[in-house]
């Protein structure tokens, strides 16, 4: 492999991370408008409901079990409830000995990367990528390849290229659904490409459908148009609540689990802690994690209409229920330049710098998150950035906070 293809360094890694402590210190602060986490809104129900699955006498019974027992890979109820929860993304339920629960996405891609692929493998990336797995390759010393993406995300060219220069051990890593950060999704023709590559060259697929359920495209996941190569994870702290740290995660084959997760179950980190399992499970059996997810997608609306109000005639992309959106930054202004003096005005962005792979310029644009503040701070927050690019010296001009 030549330097150009491997994606990330450990310096790029610990700026990233030493980014994101500085922002989240100016959010504790109050000083600033948080767009940069990309997490689900609160609905009005929520609380309520969590608090009704919690405390009901009727909903807690083996609470003391769950507390006394490690759960791992979930218990047979837990995997049951998300084998049928998930068949809204998967077509039909899975085999519930192929589910397994972690604590969170990044725990998964631990165990995944450090087995089916590990260091003499190697692991393909969409050039723009969720950040965390650019840091999680460079700690475990997996070397990661840039391919490049259009207006569908990956590029059937450019991955065959690829393959074909590694004869190797590989796996693709990909958000083909509302991906991370552009919201890009694949069309049924640009997936049924990916797959056969895929096929032809031994490379087993990660599918991360972390935004699944933001979709308004009925499109086929990986998981279901090839379930016996393709790993899929659905976090639910991106639909839900970042406070409910789960990663459904589902095996190509039973066998797959006990070859990822057997032998490793006592010495690391990564199940589902106990009392998240147990909520999570009570919620998909009363019937109730619909209505939060109804929730988040109907407050997430409502902010992607101030969007469309405010950043009309802007260069961006985003989705219906999207709760984040690219936003291209024009000349005279570089990306980098342009997140500093949105913070100077009070509102946290994150550059396209965070989600580059590999050794190519990243483009002139920003992430940006409606989801974390209250939603008149996000109008706020798009106000001034609309300022900013509309040629404003001072965003604040116009706004009060």
């Amino acid at each position: 492999m030549s330097e150009a293809q491997i994606g990330f360094s450990l310096s790029a890694g610990q700026s990233f991370v030493r980014a994101d402590d500085e922002y989240r210190l100016d959010v504790l602060k109050g000083t600033h408008i948080d767009l940069y986490q990309d997490i689900p809104p609160a609905s009005t129900e929520r609380a309520s409901i969590i608090q009704q699955m919690l405390i009901g006498s009727d909903k807690i019974a083996g609470i003391d079990q769950a507390f006394r027992f490690h759960r791992y890979q979930g218990t047979d109820s837990d995997r049951k409830a998300a084998a049928s929860w998930m068949a809204k993304r998967l077509g039909s339920a899975p085999d519930p000995s192929r589910v397994v629960l972690t604590h969170g996405s990044q725990d998964a891609l631990i165990m995944l990367l450090s087995t089916i692929v590990g260091r003499q493998g190697l692991l393909l990336l969409e050039e723009l990528t969720y950040p965390s797995v650019k840091v999680i390759s460079e700690l475990l010393g997996v070397q990661t390849a840039a391919v490049a993406m259009d207006d569908e995300g990956v590029r059937p060219d450019a991955l065959r290229q690829v393959c074909e220069a590694n004869p190797c051990q590989m796996a693709l890593y990909c958000m083909p659904t509302v991906h991370n950060p552009t919201t890009r999704t694949m069309s049924l023709e640009r997936r049924l490409a990916i797959l056969e590559i895929c096929r032809n060259n031994n490379v087993t697929l990660i599918e991360d459908d972390a935004y699944g359920l933001f979709s308004t495209d009925e499109i086929p996941t990986f998981s279901e148009l090839a379930p016996d190569s393709t790993w899929y994870m659905f976090t639910v702290a991106k639909a839900l609540s970042l406070q409910l740290r789960i990663c459904l995660l589902v095996a190509p084959t039973e066998g797959s689990v006990d070859r990822v997760f057997s032998s490793t179950r006592r010495m690391t980190f990564w199940m589902a802690t106990p009392l998240s399992a147990v909520l999570l499970t009570r919620l998909i059996e009363a019937g109730e994690i619909d209505r939060l997810v109804a929730g988040v997608k109907e407050e997430t609306a409502k902010r992607q209409a101030l969007v469309s109000d405010i950043f009309n005639g802007l260069d961006y992309r985003s989705r219906p229920f999207s709760p984040h959106l690219w936003l291209t930054v024009p000349a005279p202004w570089d990306r980098r330049t342009f997140a500093k003096t949105a913070r100077e005005n009070g509102v946290l962005l994150n550059t396209s710098d965070a989600y580059q792979v590999g050794s190519a310029t990243p483009p002139e644009a920003v992430r940006v998150c409606i989801g974390a503040p209250q939603r008149e701070e996000v109008r706020l927050a798009l106000t001034r950035i609309s300022n900013l690019l509309r040629g404003s010296s001072d965003a604040r001009a116009a706004t009060h906070r």
